[in-house]
């Protein structure tokens, strides 16, 4: 998807000529170590600012407190921290609790670079501000050495941002988590902000927070996390959660908010996703979103567009992790799809793992489809608004076991549904607002942590439904596996009865293992599962499209 992402030279060498711009009082720019241009004498100017380069540190702060030296702000064409290897550097910008009282500003040149093969760290507290007319690189490699970025964004009005020139059609917009083969750690706090403006739709990817990188081989290890009440990373047009290789984690908890604003990026036409997780690696690409703040505000993923969790790149299929917990929010004004949806047999996971979206313990996702696609498995006992509609991937209610609420339509086109039997009593469950439907080659994995005296009629593990409707042509022999837990104790053969439709199949299985039907009890269907709708709650008429994934209700 998002994979091509251009190398930038940077000229290292350190340019002499810097104008002085001095500030009112009560505020200082602190150096120490290797710092060029010396800021605590000119802070502004049209220079590069290097801080920790040629394999030595530096250090520089500037502080909105008190006393000082007059200046309340830094500039120049671009600011390198820990520039090169075995160099390391940090820069703190501190304010006094008002937003602005201590800044950065980086003015169309080569961005800020946090670890520029060398090993970085930024610091924006308590209202400072970092603002940057081009990228933001939070952590690079750099002649053939992997940076290390350590950034944090903490208090209410701290930001950092990188935003299109005013007239600029290419630089700036983007803010990178790492770029390249880098470690990057970033930590938003507090009510701490990091937003990506780009303007330009026609310029690829201006307004967008990626998080790992594909443009390199090689692992890149990647660890965010957005906490607090008002803490936030936001972008303009998309969030890109993307690592080919190594592991990139994202942890939203106690209120703390990851935001795609606007539609973004067209491509032949399509409208592309707002936010997107996947690796090539198993769990190289996860997204947690936890926990209420206590101020009863929900941690939140939310776009306007779609989330895909597992996309196709060019180098095959990859996986993505979305997890929704403890009365965290996923929420989007178009569709869910977890995996995509390429359903040819031979396309399969490059690491050999489904994608996944979580939804337990009090969780809640929001769109208006949620497609689970081949490799793709949606679990958990949370909350789903809006219709579930499983083509060629898995859905596993419950938290071993529990209750899966979907608050719209469940449609199983082909794939599987699991269910968890421990008892007549503990079992796996739906509440369905809408209509259950089943169709010709939808599967029913049914586990069993006892041996059952009475009939299993699956039309009872559903509850609330309006309509429940499996296609005629539906098998159960086929389409109908059982299995035993190891801990059921039963290791022989045994006789399970299952109703569908009023019919009852008496099919066979053994411990552990996957059913085999019955061959006698095939004549006890006589297939009269033609045009079937069972336990009807309000009169609906249901005409099936099958190119789409729509139905008319009359």
């Amino acid at each position: 998807m998002f994979c091509n992402r251009l190398k930038t030279t940077i000229n290292l060498a350190l340019a002499a000529s810097v104008s002085v711009m001095a500030f009112g009082a009560r505020a200082t720019v602190i150096t120490n170590g290797y710092v060029f241009p010396n800021v605590a004498i000119t802070p502004t100017g049209t220079s590069q600012i290097n801080v920790g380069y040629g394999g030595a540190s530096g250090e520089v702060e500037v502080n909105g407190g008190a006393t000082g030296n007059s200046f309340t702000a830094i500039g120049g064409s671009g600011l390198l921290v820990g520039a090169s290897a075995g160099s390391t550097g940090e820069v703190r910008i501190i304010g006094n609790g008002i937003s602005g009282s201590a800044t950065a500003a980086i003015n169309n040149g080569i961005g800020a670079r946090i670890g520029f093969g060398g090993s970085g760290a930024l610091e924006v507290r308590q209202g400072g501000v970092l603002e940057s007319n081009a990228d933001i690189h939070l952590g690079e490699s750099f002649s053939g050495s992997a940076g290390t970025s350590n950034v944090t964004i903490d208090g209410a009005e701290s930001v950092l941002r990188s935003q299109t020139a005013s007239g600029s059609f290419a630089g700036g917009g983007r803010i990178l988590v790492p770029f390249g083969s880098a470690s990057s750690t970033l930590t938003v706090s507090n009510g701490g902000l990091v937003d990506a403006v780009g303007s330009q739709l026609s310029e690829f990817e201006q307004g967008a927070v990626f998080i790992g990188d594909y443009s390199e081989a090689t692992a890149t290890n990647v660890n965010v996390t957005v906490t607090g009440e008002g803490s936030t990373i936001q972008a303009q047009h998309g969030i890109f959660v993307e690592n080919q290789f190594g592991q990139a984690v994202v942890n939203i908890t106690d209120g703390g908010a990851v935001k795609q604003l606007e539609p973004g990026f067209v491509f032949d036409g399509k409208q592309e996703p707002g936010i997107i997780i996947d690796s090539l690696d198993a769990n190289g690409a996860q997204v947690n979103v936890s926990g209420i703040s206590a101020g009863g505000v929900a941690s939140s993923l939310s776009a306007v567009t779609d989330i895909d969790i597992g996309i196709e790149v060019s180098q095959g299929k990859s996986t993505g992790h979305l997890l929704v917990e403890n009365g965290g929010e996923v929420t989007t004004l178009t569709d869910i799809n977890i995996s995509s949806n390429n359903t040819d047999p031979h396309v399969t996971p490059v690491s050999g793992q489904d994608s996944s979206l979580t939804v337990r313990n009090g969780g809640m996702a929001t769109a208006q489809n949620v497609f689970v696609n081949a490799d793709g498995r949606l679990s958990g006992d949370g909350m789903i608004t809006g219709n579930v509609i499983v083509d060629g991937g898995t859905v596993a209610p419950g938290n071993s076991p529990g209750t899966m609420t979907i608050d719209g339509d469940f449609i199983v086109n082909d794939g599987t549904l699991e269910l968890e039997i421990n008892s007549l009593f503990d079992r796996d469950e739906f509440i369905v607002s809408g209509d259950v439907i089943f169709g010709a080659t939808a599967m029913i994995d049914l586990t069993l942590g006892f041996e059952p005296v009475d009939i299993l009629n699956i039309e009872d593990f559903f509850s609330g439904f309006a309509l429940f409707q499996v296609d005629n042509t539906f098998n159960p022999f086929a389409n109908i596996d059982v299995m035993f837990t190891a801990d059921s104790g039963i290791t022989g053969g045994s006789t399970v009865n299952i109703g569908l439709g009023g019919e009852t199949f008496a099919l066979t299985a053994e411990g552990g293992t996957v059913f085999v039907a019955e061959p006698g009890t095939l004549g006890l269907l006589g297939f009269g599962l033609s045009g079937l709708l069972m336990a009807r709650r309000r009169r609906k008429v249901v005409a099936w499209k099958p190119q789409g994934h729509s139905f008319e209700h009359a």
